[in-house]
This record gives C-alpha cells, structure tokens and sequence, in this order.
C-alpha cells in the first residue's frame, strides 16, 4: 500500500506541473505508465466470492507500460507491456507474472473528456519462466483531464490456454484453498499521456482539424483562414477580400458613407443617392450633380439641370433676360418693334440683403442708367415689383416686398423722373426665380424687377 500512495502523489505532482489544456486528436501518439493487477483466483469463484475472496498479494510495484499510435477517430492500436510479483507460499522461485501484447482499442465515446473504450488484444505471457500465447478482452475509460494528459482505468479477462495444463496454483489465505493458476482477471489504472506534431497542410500553425480553411494560409486569431484586407472578415466570406471594408456590407467598403458600397457607386467620393447609383443631387431638380451643368441652380433634365425661368428655350446662365422670354437671335430678350421712334425695352432687376429694402452701391449704375433711358425717352413708363425669399411671415414679406420696389421708385423720382411715369407694387414671395431651399436660390429671389410696360 505504501507504493501505491508513492505513486499516487507522483501523479498528482506532475499533474499540477503540468497544466490543465483541452483534449486534441491531433497528438496521435501517447504513452501510457501506471499499476497493474492480476486475480487468479477470481475466474474460479461464483459472484460475489469473486470481490470478497480476490487474490491481492503482490509483492513490490505491479507495472504497466503502454504505447498507442491513432488510427481513426474510434480506433488507437495499443502496445503494452505489464509485470506483477506473485507474494504467495506455493511461490518461492519465478515469482514475476508478466505478458506483452498488441490490439485494438475501440473508443465508444470519441472526442470527449471522458473516454469509454472495449479493447480487445493478444500476445505473450510468461508464469515461473514458463511461456504461453495469452489473449485479453476488457472494457476501460479515459478521463482526459488536459489536453495531452489523461487518467485512465481498465478491466479484462485474460486467457492463457497453455496454463490449463500446468500444475501451478496459488494459495488464498480468504478461502484457506490453493487455486490452479490459469486464466485471470486483471486491472490497471494510470497516466496517459498523448504526444506528436498535428497536420498543418497549409503551414499556418492552425492544425488542420481547428482549421476552417486547412488549404489556404491564414491567421490564428481568424480560425486559420486569411484576411487579406484585414477588416476582420475572412476573405471567403467577403464579398471584397482586396479592399477593407464594414461587415454589414458583407467586406465591402462604402467611402462616402452613403449606403452604397463603392463598386456599384459611380461617385464613390462624394456622398449621393441610390436613385442616382450613388451621385448627388445637390439642386434636387432630379439631375445627378455629375450630369448638370447648373448643380447649384434647380433646372430641367431637356436643359441637363439648367433652369429656363421664362421658359423660351434659353437656360437662364445664357439668357440676358431670363425673367422674359425671347428669341435665341436676341439673347433671350424679346424683340420689342417700337411704335415709335422712342419705343425702348428695359427689363433690369437688382438684388437685397436679407430683411432689407436698401438699395446697395453696386446697383447704383443700374438705376443710372434707368435714369438715362426714361429722360432720353420721356414716352417711356415702367413698372417696379418687389420681391422676397420665403423666409419670414407671409404678411412681412408682402410689406418688405413693397418697400423694396418703393425704395427703387423713390430713387428714380428723386433722379427727375415724373411719379406718373412710374408705378411700383410688391408681390411677397411670390414668384420665386430660384430654388428658395438654398442660400443662392434664396438670394437671387431678394429682389426687385424693373420693366416697361
């Protein structure tokens, strides 16, 4: 009993030295090193006698040694070597019980940490320097309690068909008798411990059995499959292994951040719609920005975004009357036929501040030149309309509409011109000219129209 406890706290020392770790099939070879007895008796008694009257007596420290080599994921072929000393008065001389053999090992519970197996074998024994063939047949358990070491435990019934005619026998002091010694049941229980290098097809140090990609080098963090572009997806599950990209876009990327990954959109730099395959639309007037030639100024898809306000057929940037409308001969303009020698066309328009109704300076010679035309042409009337944004309350930019079509009349009248010769009104935000969503559009609507009527 004292070896026994001996070896029970060698293998419990190495266990802790050792490490706890997961049970791999990779390392398909392994050895095996633990205590080993056998029971002559047993196989010649009636159950229960078999437990109550076992023949214990050893001398020494029974061994057993074994080696296996994997072949399948039920199946290991196993070597072992085993050795009792007989402590027995019919035994004086020889008193060493030993066999070698080779077999099978057949796991009925493969990959656990818990291990069941039948095992089935055949070999050589020898009993007081006498030989015999001697076959075994058991059942058994492996408790992988790390990833390369297990204990293990088993059983089996031993026979050796030439010990049938020896003389042999052992006395058991349980029963006073002495026992033909023949065939016998034996145990072992010991460490096992598993070794060997695990395939690696693609060299990647991911085994091929933890490797979902075993044919492609790849990363350990990744499972053994590569990241080309590093995003975190794995290129086979990547729609676009070249180029990093966000995994609700299956590894594609999307630059602008609009949605639309960047191979099907034709404006990959600039943020746009999906109805425009990706391109903005910044004017909103249904012309993608990098088909409009006016991408600031709401317009018409006949005009590729351009607005025609007087709606001649001339887009308002070559129009130079483009509130009226006119002929391409004459720039946009209409052709006025003078019923007179007098008869002259003016269609001017100056712009406002926000919320103000004074005329700037730089409009000044625009209104001169008003001045100009009405006292050379003293037939000539005109009419003055106010206008808005659509910023501000309905009736204020009625109000700030007629003072700014006032402001321009007073100018005029304080020039000479004759009150009856000019008539002003102010309209709101009525009648817009441009898009009032935007800056530029609500800064061309701050305006007031000077024309003759």
């Amino acid at each position: 009993m004292k070896n026994i406890r001996v070896f029970l706290m060698l293998m419990a020392g190495f266990l802790m030295l050792n490490g706890l770790r997961a049970q791999t099939e990779d390392k398909k070879w392994s050895f095996g090193a633990g205590m080993y007895f056998a029971d002559f008796v047993a196989p010649q008694l009636d159950f229960p006698e078999q437990i109550t009257d076992a023949y214990w007596n050893y001398k020494g420290l029974p061994v057993e040694i074994s080696f296996g080599r994997y072949l399948s994921k039920r199946v290991n072929l196993v070597l072992a070597y085993s050795m009792v000393e007989l402590d027995n008065p019919n035994f004086t001389t020889n008193k060493t019980f030993w066999q070698t053999n080779l077999g099978l090992q057949l796991k009925l519970i493969p990959d656990s940490w818990v291990e069941p197996f039948l095992y089935a074998n055949g070999g050589y024994a020898t009993l007081k320097g006498d030989g015999s063939f001697v076959y075994n047949g058991g059942l058994g358990f492996n408790i992988w309690i790390a990833k390369t070491v297990g204990i293990y435990a088993k059983a089996a019934y031993s026979g050796i068909p030439q010990a049938d005619d020896s003389d042999y026998t052992v006395f058991n002091e349980g029963t006073a008798k002495n026992y033909k010694v023949t065939d016998n049941i034996n145990y072992a229980f010991g460490l096992k411990f598993s070794f060997g290098k695990p395939k690696d097809t693609d060299g990647d140090k991911v085994p091929d059995r933890e490797d979902k990609c075993p044919e492609t080098y790849g990363l350990k963090s990744e499972d053994g499959c590569p990241d080309s572009d590093q995003d975190g997806i794995i290129d086979k599950e990547d729609a676009c292994p070249q180029e990093a990209g966000r995994a609700k876009f299956n590894g594609c990327p999307d630059r602008d951040d609009d949605g639309i990954i960047d191979r099907n959109d034709e404006c990959p730099d600039e943020a746009g719609l999906a109805a425009f395959s990706g391109c903005p639309d910044t004017d909103q007037d249904g012309v993608p920005d990098k088909d409009d030639d006016c991408p600031e100024l709401a317009g018409l898809q006949e005009h590729n975004g351009c607005p025609d306000s007087d709606g001649d057929g001339i887009i308002d940037p070559e129009d130079d009357c483009p509130y009226k409308k006119g002929s391409i001969d004459n720039k946009g303009c209409p052709v006025i036929k003078p019923k007179t020698t007098e008869a002259i066309k003016i269609d001017r328009a100056i712009l406002f501040d926000l919320n103000k109704a004074e005329i700037k300076s730089e409009y000044i010679p625009v209104l001169n030149d008003v001045v100009k035309k009405l006292k050379a042409h003293p037939g000539l009337n005109i009419k003055i309309e106010g206008y808005t944004d659509s910023l501000g309350g309905e009736s204020y930019n009625l109000r700030l509409s007629d003072r700014r079509a006032a402001a321009v009349r007073e100018y005029l009248l304080n020039a000479g011109i004759k009150p009856e010769r000019i008539s002003s009104v102010g309209y709101g935000e009525d009648h817009p000219v441009a898009d009032n969503k935007m800056d530029k559009g609500r800064e061309k609507n701050r305006r007031a129209v000077i024309g003759t009527y």
